[in-house]
């Protein structure tokens, strides 16, 4: 008969072994969780979203420099110290980025998260670049970027959701794909994805309409931010007069350096930014025209390379539960673009 001791020493392992058990299991729901609805990077956007702090980063000496306070000298070092992923003709780097923490909520965050914004670098020598959707009928069927990934093929090597879209799932705004317009121009949104002659850029109107070639690809966003180096008025002085872009959130930014190369400017686990900060570090790493993609919730891109696939969602792109709340429901755009390598 066994002693008391011994009884309690094994109800101690067996309360031991329940304890490792239940954490496996939350470790593996959380997992799950922050696969399928970003968790980590959702908590940092709850906590942050109304903070007034500057966007910071962290510079390749290690120290930390507000964006407003930065230089292209300063960002190239940073960018070259934190290359992700290299190949021929793409870089893929990915700056840490915090704001100062005001409370012990945003303390904690910022020790246990750690927020990032992604630069991913193309040279058209080597990448060509276009609008890809799939359609029943008439209808655009939405889809998500990892899915695009797959079923585009091993050139495609980059994929971004482009056209916003409306709450029937539909793009808005203008598309060109092969030198057929499917839809038509938003006189009034300003920013553009276009390729002439061959050669792809993205900015605003007027760098669409001065630039010569035959007109194969195009997608249209909103607004236009910068052209020749120059941030547009409404970036620097006044963010809120055609949308909320004082408002901190998941962005996607894509533009042109002055020798032709594509960069996308995206954020990644908790890396929300205003329209100001997006532009900045775009213009820091060399962007000379540049417009806004879709962002918000329905921000998600796919990169494949070395080392195989990898993605980012702001929130639910995947997951169809029967009873789920309207508000957690996907966010599928029915619009990307593809960057697929030459042959």
């Amino acid at each position: 008969m066994k002693s008391k001791r011994s009884r309690f020493r094994s109800c101690i392992g067996c309360l031991g072994i329940v304890v490792l058990l239940l954490s496996l299991i939350g470790l593996i729901v959380g997992m799950k969780l922050d696969r399928d609805f970003s968790i980590r990077s959702n908590f940092v956007f709850l906590e942050f979203r109304n903070s007034r702090e500057p966007l910071a980063v962290k510079l390749a000496s290690g120290k930390w420099a507000v964006v407003t306070k930065m230089n292209s000298e300063a960002m190239a070092g940073a960018l070259e110290k934190n290359v992700k992923r290299r190949g021929d003709g793409f870089r893929w780097s990915t700056l840490s980025v915090r704001r100062k923490s005001n409370i012990w909520r945003e303390s904690l965050l910022n020790g246990m998260v750690g927020s990032e914004v992604h630069v991913v670098e193309f040279d058209p020598e080597h990448f060509e670049f276009s609008p890809w959707f799939e359609q029943e009928g008439a209808e655009f069927v939405p889809s998500d970027s990892l899915s695009v990934l797959k079923a585009t093929g091993p050139e495609t090597r980059f994929v971004v959701g482009a056209n916003y879209y409306g709450p029937d799932g539909q793009p808005l705004g203008w598309l060109v794909r092969d030198g057929k317009e499917i839809r038509k121009q938003w006189k009034s949104w300003s920013g553009f994805f276009f390729v002439k002659g061959g050669v792809p850029r993205f900015g605003p109107r007027s760098l669409l309409e001065s630039t010569q070639g035959e007109l194969t690809q195009a997608t249209q966003g909103y607004p236009s931010v910068m052209k020749d180096g120059i941030l547009f008025d409404y970036v620097t002085k006044n963010e809120d007069e055609f949308f909320n872009g004082s408002e901190l959130n998941f962005r996607s930014l894509a533009g042109v350096t002055e020798d032709g190369r594509i960069i996308f400017v995206l954020s990644g686990t908790g890396g929300m930014m205003d329209m100001a900060e997006v532009t900045r570090i775009a213009k820091f790493a060399g962007v000379h025209d540049a417009t806004l993609l879709d962002g918000g919730r329905a921000l998600q891109y796919g990169l494949r390379g070395p080392g195989g696939k990898e993605g980012f969602h702001s929130f639910n792109n995947t997951v169809d539960w029967d009873g789920l709340p309207q508000r957690f429901a996907p966010e599928r755009p029915p619009v990307f673009l593809l960057v697929r390598r030459k042959k």
